[in-house]
Formats: structure tokens, sequence, C-alpha cells
């Protein structure tokens, strides 16, 4: 039987972006039997292998900076631009001091939910990724077979050792740091322990491993990210983590064909067909382009012109439409459209009334 692996980039708070994904991923009952992960994940692949991922959420979504540094601001836009010595004076203070921000918080944090015996007795096996300082050698290790719990969440925390922001960790004498360093999607880790098929979910971070980055376009590796710019990786904000909470669900129903659309996100509708055959004659009876489509599959080609119109009409991106609430909202705003677009409206219109015989649709 083939044997399914999934795998974790880091990226700090970017992180909250693979919950997303993993809260598709458990709808849709999927089960691992290898997980590796990189700094932040392989603190949410530890969640997996502990089959929690209802508690996972429920940390990322009330998690704040002080919970994972003390005396700890977000890193985002306004706190470069408004510069504040005040603001940042106690956390300056402790970096100084240790050579590091105070992750304390974020110890406990990983402490109080992450479970040593559950994690050691199961069978996922379960691989993270750190890397020696100064050499940068990376250290790929299995938690299944650490049998010492203080030495298992060691290794954790070096894998997170995001120095310079974290100070390094100490083990055995020798100095670790991020495992993102060298390896930031350990693939080939995950296939070394067994995976003959994988679900990678990646992250905007740079990743030096080369045979990781080839291993992306592989056959038997799905790859799921972010297509857009989505955040620094210490902005802690709620709103920007339920942003990515949301962005990485979408993605996956998308990845996994549920969603249809190329920026925005349609949801798949049994008619999807049928309309698109129809926008298809009127299109081209007259033998008039009207729309390049950038797809060749005729089933999609409603979402392409609806995509059209919507990206016109400045309809918000990040949320999920059905077709017909994407077009109540387009036909409040049509007054926007110029004549190319009026004819897609008029078409689509038309389209959608002969498929549906007359019934009306109004968004609530």
């Amino acid at each position: 039987m083939k044997k399914t692996g999934l795998v974790l980039a880091g990226g700090g708070s970017l992180g909250a972006y693979e919950v997303g994904v993993l809260k598709l991923l458990n709808e849709l009952n999927y089960k691992f039997d290898v997980v590796t992960g990189t700094s932040i994940g392989a603190i949410n692949g530890a969640f997996v292998v502990m089959d929690r991922m209802e508690l996972l959420e429920e940390i990322w979504l009330n998690v704040t900076s002080d919970k994972i540094i003390k005396d700890g601001v977000s890193l985002n836009y306004e706190s470069f631009t408004s510069f504040s010595f005040k603001y940042y004076k106690d956390m300056i203070k402790t970096y100084a001091h240790i050579k590091g921000c105070n992750t304390e918080p974020y110890r406990k944090l990983c402490k109080d939910n992450i479970n040593f015996d559950i994690i050691t007795k199961s069978k996922i096996k379960f691989g993270i990724i750190t890397a020696l300082f100064p050499s940068f050698v990376e250290k790929k290790i299995i938690m299944n077979e650490i049998s010492d719990e203080e030495l298992f969440f060691k290794y954790l925390y070096a894998s997170s050792a995001c120095y310079p922001i974290f100070p390094l960790e100490k083990i055995d004498g020798k100095d670790y740091i991020d495992g993102g360093f060298k390896n930031n999607l350990p693939i080939d880790f995950c296939f070394e322990l067994g995976a003959d098929e994988i679900i990678a979910i990646n992250l905007p971070i740079i990743n030096l491993n080369r045979t990781s980055k080839k291993m992306i376009k592989l056959d038997n590796v799905k790859v799921i990210c972010p297509k857009f710019k989505i955040a620094s990786i210490m902005n802690f904000e709620q709103k920007q983590i339920r942003r990515l909470i949301n962005l990485g669900y979408l993605d996956a129903k998308k990845s996994f064909g549920l969603i249809r659309g190329n920026k925005y996100y349609i949801t798949k509708n049994d008619k999807e067909e049928e309309i698109s055959q129809l926008l298809y004659e009127e299109f081209f009876k007259d033998k008039k382009r009207v729309l390049k489509t950038k797809t060749d599959n005729k089933t999609h080609f409603v979402y392409d012109v609806l995509e059209k119109l919507m990206f016109y009409s400045k309809l918000e991106v990040e949320q999920e439409y059905d077709i017909f609430m994407a077009f109540d909202i387009i036909s409040a705003l049509k007054d926007r459209l110029n004549k190319k677009m009026l004819y897609l409206y008029n078409t689509l219109e038309k389209c959608f009334y002969q498929n549906r015989k007359e019934e009306k649709y109004e968004y609530e």
C-alpha cells in the first residue's frame, strides 16, 4: 500500500496559512503515514501527528505576539514606519542580554499543548529539520525515536530557533538554529522516511535546499502555496492570522478542484458544463472572439467569463463566491462596466436565464 506524506514549510506567523490547508485536509479525511516539517512547520506537524487539528486552530486563533516572545511586538509594516523606542524598549533590553528575544512564552505554549508520549508512540513517522551553527550543517531528527522528553522539546525549539530573532538552542554543547536556513521544505526527508506520494504546503520563504526545490516538480508531489503576498513572518496580529487561515483553506479547496477560478475563488457548480456550452455558442456563433480564455477546458469557461467581470467590478478577492451570488453583486455594479464588459455581462445573463428557465436569483 502506498504511503502518504505531509511536508510543512517554515515561516513563523505564516504558519497560520498551513492551518487553513490542514483544516481542509482534515475535512477530506486525509491520513498521513509520514510527516516532516521545519520550524513552525515542525510545530504544526506535531499536532497532525497527535491528530489534534481543532486544538491547533484554537491556538492560532488566540495567539498574540506576547504568547511567542516576552514583551514581544508584531513586526508589521506599521511597526517599521512608525518606530517608537518606548514600544520596543523591553524587548530590546532582553535581546541585548541573551542575544535573542525571550522565547519562554513560546516554549511554554509548545510544552503545554504538544504531547511527548502520543508522538513517540505514534505509528506516523515524524521528522523535523534543524541546523548546526555556525557550520549550517543540516540535522535531520526523527522525533518518534527520541526517548528523552527534554531532548524532544529541545530539538523542536532548535528547529524554530530563527536566529538572530530567536536565541540559539544549545544541545549537548552544540548550537542549533532554525532548519529553514538549510532546508525549509523537507520533501527529501519525507521520501527518506518512506512516503510514496506527498502533499507539501510551501510558504514564500527562500529554500536553499536544491534537492527539495527540484522535488516540488515531481508528479507524486502535490504542492499547495499562496499566490498572493501574505504577511511578515513575525506578524501575529489576529486580523492577519485569520486572513492567512482563510487563504490556506481556500487555496486548498482550489487545489483539490472544489473551487474554480484563477485569481478568484468560485464554488464549483453542477450546472457549469451546461452554462459553459451556452456561452461558447453565444460568443462564437458569429465568429466573434471577445474573450481570450486562459483555460482549454470548456467546462470552466463560465468561470473565466465571470472572473473577467468580477475583476472589472473590483470584487473582493479573498472570499468564496457562488456563481450566481457573484453575478448578482456585479449586477448591482454594472454601471462600472465598459462596452466590452457589458457585452460579457449581457451574454452571461442570457445564459443564466436560459439555463435556469426564468428562475430568479437574489443575493442575500
